[in-house]
């Protein structure tokens, strides 16, 4: 516990000490307070953003399921970027295919032309860039 400054809690007045890393910045000494809790700064942004989150939540819920080729599969979004605007991972039975968004348009990690072919032929790409785009609103909450 860091009390090399001081500093006073906005709600009850107690003395405040330095949260460690990936804890609030500063933590009520009060143990009644609602800012002891170190994660506090993290619960009241989510009073305050979780009807939207939920709603978005759910959108997404509802395009993550779809039927390819007679097979279920799952979209996962990728929440990190590590490469272009955005990826994301196509998880079949049997298979995974990554893909990746680059300025609208979908590119996937597999040389199988006659399943690209049959994802163009079902609108898999709008499907996909639109979870994307919920993903990334979804995410926009936290800032």
């Amino acid at each position: 516990m860091n009390t090399l400054q001081s500093k006073r809690c906005e709600i009850c007045n107690s003395e405040m000490y330095e949260g460690e890393l990936g804890e609030a910045w500063w933590i009520c000494s009060n143990k009644e307070c609602s800012r002891s809790n170190p994660n506090w700064p993290t619960e009241e942004l989510m009073k305050k953003i979780q009807p939207k989150y939920d709603e978005i939540q759910n959108k997404i819920n509802n395009l993550k399921a779809l039927i390819i080729e007679k097979i279920s599969a799952e979209v996962e979004i990728h929440t990190a970027r590590w490469i272009a605007d955005g990826s994301g991972c196509l998880k079949m039975h049997d298979r995974k295919i990554e893909f990746y968004f680059k300025e609208g348009i979908v590119y996937y990690f597999t040389d199988n032309q006659e399943l690209i072919t049959s994802f163009k032929e079902q609108n898999l790409d709008e499907h996909l860039l639109e979870v994307w785009r919920l993903t990334m609103e979804q995410l926009s909450l936290f800032r």
